[in-house]
């Protein structure tokens, strides 16, 4: 099972090899190959950091993100646009509603002052 922030489910559907550092972005992939290449893989909603986050630079010895505030933003944006409600789900199950639901309006609603968003359009 993988532990994932909600709006890092938009940063997987966008990523295309940019990140804080080197070792984040291999990290990225990492996580992206491992929820692609299993189409049964669970992943666990979570509201703190997750294994995207481990291996952020923003993210403290404690497990804190020096952004806390503005990521648990998109994280309640994400959980309420996308109606993400279950917390242990398939992949691919989740990835398939949010699909069925992202449109501009939305990804602007969650998204809209996020470093990353012209690199994920």
């Amino acid at each position: 099972m993988i532990r994932i922030r909600p709006h890092h489910l938009l940063c997987i559907r966008g990523f295309k090899g940019k990140g804080y550092s080197e070792d984040f972005v291999d990290n990225m992939r990492q996580v992206i190959t491992e929820l692609y290449t299993d189409p049964t893989c669970s992943v666990e909603i979570t509201d703190g950091t997750d294994d995207i986050c481990r291996a952020c630079p923003k993210c403290s010895a404690d497990g804190r993100c020096e952004d806390e505030e503005i990521v648990r933003r998109y994280d309640r944006n994400t959980v309420s646009v996308f109606n993400l409600r279950e917390t242990n789900a398939g992949f691919c199950d989740i990835m398939e509603q949010i699909g069925r639901r992202l449109d501009q309006e939305h990804f602007d609603r969650v998204c809209a002052d996020c470093r990353w968003r012209e690199d994920c359009i």
